[in-house]
């Protein structure tokens, strides 16, 4: 990032957009950047639920953006968010080249978010915090140019204020650690790590009358969708838990015995075969709760029905088996 303090031509151009000869502050943004989506994670479920909690925030934030303009710069600005693009991770270096930008950090994310701003707003801002004051009377100018590095760098006392309301609308649903990448040097490192093959998300706000500009948030997929509430683990007395489940029914299965065979006496089974179990008539049988062993019983006949008389009990090493 530059350092370089205003030229005479910079500084003309920042005095055009706000006063200079009945020129006006009423300046259509430069040529739009065109996202183009591409097909990088179009299918993929995280992409999908990146996607609506981006759009939320930006709309969380546009109103809070637009009143704050207003006060602290007496700019009466409509903020409208337009959508959410999948784009590649190249398009976050780009905006370095012709907007103001500031990487925020989110915790658990590899990449920073990218907050960018361009278009006449970064200039007439940058005017009004040299001391310039808007000409209502003023007629609509085209300006088609991006703004300066001289305007960025001042404009950017206005960047961190517009990040402050954004920090604040993310934090209402999302709460984990966001912070601003101040330092204007750390800030490019860190969104020059973005690359073609990184999938990201591009939040797209438009501003307009009296001073058009443009407003991008990007970053990928997993920097937008907050995770789930980890809810914190009770110990329920076994009591009460047998009382909720004690009306549940659960299938007893009493294991007679089996038998192995060969499949060639298989083929041979017909009505009046008698198959040999492993099991005496006078061993117990055991009693399966879920397919595990919980008792043992005898086999006995009561009223015409087989039914079994538990002889022994098996406990688990749990209390709750």
């Amino acid at each position: 990032m530059t350092d370089a303090i205003l030229s005479p031509e910079e500084l003309e151009a920042i005095q055009k957009a706000t006063t200079g000869g009945r020129r006006s502050a009423v300046i259509t943004s430069p040529s739009e950047v065109e996202v183009t989506p591409v097909a990088l994670i179009a299918d993929d479920r995280e992409g999908e639920l990146a996607r609506p909690r981006a759009l939320a925030i930006a709309n969380r934030w546009a109103p809070a953006l637009a009143a704050r303009l207003k006060r602290a710069f007496n700019l009466d600005v409509e903020i409208q968010v337009e959508g959410a693009d999948v784009a590649d991770g190249s398009y976050a270096t780009k905006e370095l080249q012709t907007s103001w930008c500031r990487g925020v950090t989110v915790a658990g994310g590899k990449l920073p978010l990218v907050v960018s701003v361009g278009g006449a707003l970064v200039e007439v801002i940058a005017a009004i915090l040299l001391g310039a004051k808007l000409d209502d009377d003023a007629e609509p100018v085209a300006e088609d140019r991006n703004p300066s590095p001289a305007a960025r760098k001042i404009f950017t006392k206005g960047g961190r204020m517009m990040l402050a309301t954004l920090l604040e609308a993310w934090r209402e649903d999302d709460h984990r650690h966001i912070e601003v990448i101040d330092d204007a040097t750390e800030s490019e490192r860190r969104i020059r790590a973005y690359g073609e093959g990184d999938a990201v998300i591009v939040v797209s706000l438009n501003v307009e009358s009296p001073v058009a500009g443009r407003i991008r948030i990007i970053g990928t997929p997993e920097a937008f969708i907050a995770p789930r509430p980890v809810t914190a683990s009770q110990t329920v007395p076994r009591a009460v838990v047998l009382d909720v489940l004690g009306g549940i029914s659960m299938e007893l299965v009493v294991e007679l015995g089996g038998a192995r065979i060969p499949m060639r006496d298989v083929k041979r089974l017909a009505p009046g075969t008698l198959i040999k179990l492993d099991r005496s008539m006078s061993e117990p049988v055991p009693i399966r709760c879920d397919g595990v062993v919980k008792a043992r019983g005898q086999v006995i006949s009561q009223n015409g029905n087989f039914a079994v008389e538990i002889v022994d009990l098996i406990r688990g090493t749990s209390e709750d088996e």
